[in-house]
């Protein structure tokens, strides 16, 4: 066997298991999200927006909107830690912010128990079925949250 058929034979076998590595470590990477679907309600009537975050074991949050007390979009399926945030106004304006620039950081007026210090659980399939796929927050006889925005 000549030089230039071994070299082009070692290429090829590294060729080919540089693929075989790629494809296999493509394989690896998990379940792919799948379309969910839920409900939201605040004191008994649909949350009007907001957002909901389902957040799976040593992952970032997966962030869905709430519009008109509803959700849908695409989580990964698993074991999941909620948590739901109602906006209301805009957070108080950084003094040490220069002026003119732009300040429309959102406002949550829920509750650390529903977001941050959340206990609430969901769980996705496979298929997409979300359990459970209605959320309940309860406001009333809680403190009132100032609004500095107004709204």
């Amino acid at each position: 066997m000549k030089n230039e058929d071994l070299f082009m034979s070692i290429l090829r076998y590294f060729c080919v298991s540089f693929l075989f590595a790629a494809l296999a470590a493509g394989c690896g990477k998990g379940p792919s999200p799948v379309q969910v679907s839920g409900k939201v309600v605040l004191d008994g009537k649909p949350m009007p927006d907001g957002e909901i975050s389902f957040i799976g074991p040593g992952k970032g949050p997966e962030v869905l909107p709430i519009n008109n007390g509803a959700f849908y979009g695409l989580v990964i399926p698993g074991e999941k830690r909620v948590e739901i945030r109602y906006f209301k106004g805009t957070t108080p304006r950084p003094s040490e912010l220069p002026p003119g620039q732009p300040w429309d950081q959102k406002m949550n007026v829920l509750p650390d128990q529903f977001n941050a210090k959340s206990t609430l659980k969901a769980t996705v399939s496979p298929k997409g079925e979300l359990t459970p796929s209605t959320f309940e927050v309860l406001m009333k006889g809680m403190p009132k949250v100032a609004d500095p925005g107004g709204t």
